[in-house]
Parts: structure tokens; C-alpha cells; sequence
């Protein structure tokens, strides 16, 4: 399918933005595996409207999101609706299902995470390059842009992470730098 030219009066829906290719949706944010850790799971039928079939056939049909078959559209949408019901009305004890989403979304978050960190390690390489072709000030906006980006992430440990890791690869950034960094020459 070709894609459309970008028009700033367009007005893009979710489902024209991913079909176009313009953005990857993660498997992990959709797909619920068929068995837990030990590999223990449960079958289970049920009888259903014809019009829900024929909407989970067109889900996959349209390969908009990453489910590859009807149990793994039917899993998602079981998990969905636990998370609706807990928002509704919050179990005094966590569930089965309560916890695998916990553990499901610790997963995302640290997936998130090594992100961000080799982010950092890319930073550092072109950092590196400014310095070596005596980009000072391109160098130092760098750093300061990405310092100012991680004070601004929520509370939490990634945000800590970060921070420590730009701290400690960035401390003696004053030092990479002549002393007359406008003449780009050091001041000897």
C-alpha cells in the first residue's frame, strides 16, 4: 500500500499510522504467553457470537497488532478485561492474573530500560566524536540536553540509573574542553 504524503491538515488514526509503517508496535505489550514460567497451562472452550469470531478473524487479518493466532487475540483480551475489572473494583488479594500483569509490566520496564541505557552508550560515542573533531559546544549541548531529558523522567529507580550513569560517564565533561572553547583552540 502506498503511503500518503505527511500533510500537517491530515488527521492520522492509530490505525493509518501503524498500517503505514511509521511506527512498530511491541510484541510484548500485546502478546500473553499460553503458560507460565514452569510451562504449566490450562485449556479451556467456550462457545461464542459468530460476530465476535468474525471481529477476532479480522484482527488478525488486518496484521495491525502482533497476534499470530485466535488463542493469543483471545488470551489478550482475557487479560484486558481482568484490567478492567481491577480498576473497577480492586480485589483485596492479588490474583493469578494481577500478578502475571505485575510481573508482565516489570518486564516492559526493563526492556524500556536496557533501552535508555544503550541510548547512554550511543550518546557517549557521539559525544566522543564531537570532541574529536572539536565540536565543543555541540559536545556540551549534547550532554546537557540528555541531563536535562533524564531530570525529567518520573521518579524511580531507571530515573536514579540514569542520572548515576550520565553522571559517571559525563562528571569531568569540563575537562575534555580547551580553555578558549569560542577560538576553538586551547588557551596553552
Amino acid at each position: 500500500m502506498p503511503r500518503k504524503p505527511r500533510d500537517e491538515k491530515d488527521d492520522y488514526t492509530t490505525r493509518e499510522i501503524v498500517a503505514s509503517g511509521d511506527i512498530q508496535l511491541d510484541e510484548i505489550q500485546f502478546v500473553v504467553p499460553a503458560s507460565d514460567s514452569q510451562g504449566h497451562s490450562v485449556r479451556i472452550w467456550l462457545w461464542m457470537p459468530q460476530g465476535l469470531k468474525n471481529q477476532i478473524d479480522m484482527i488478525l487479518a488486518s496484521k495491525l497488532w502482533p497476534f499470530r493466532t485466535e488463542p493469543d487475540v483471545i488470551r489478550y483480551f482475557i487479560m484486558a478485561g481482568f484490567r478492567h475489572l481491577e480498576l473497577t473494583a480492586p480485589l483485596p488479594y492479588p490474583t493469578i492474573l494481577g500478578t502475571l500483569e505485575m510481573m508482565r509490566q516489570i518486564m516492559v520496564d526493563e526492556v524500556y530500560s536496557i533501552g535508555v541505557l544503550e541510548g547512554i552508550e550511543k550518546l557517549e560515542e557521539i559525544y566522543h566524536d564531537h570532541i574529536k573533531a572539536r565540536r565543543f559546544e555541540e559536545a556540551r549541548d549534547l550532554v546537557s540536553r540528555n541531563v536535562q531529558a533524564a531530570e525529567g523522567m518520573p521518579e524511580g529507580l531507571l530515573k536514579k540509573r540514569v542520572l548515576a550513569t550520565l553522571d559517571e560517564k559525563f562528571a569531568g565533561i569540563h575537562s575534555d574542553f580547551p580553555m578558549n572553547m569560542s577560538s576553538g583552540v586551547d588557551g596553552s
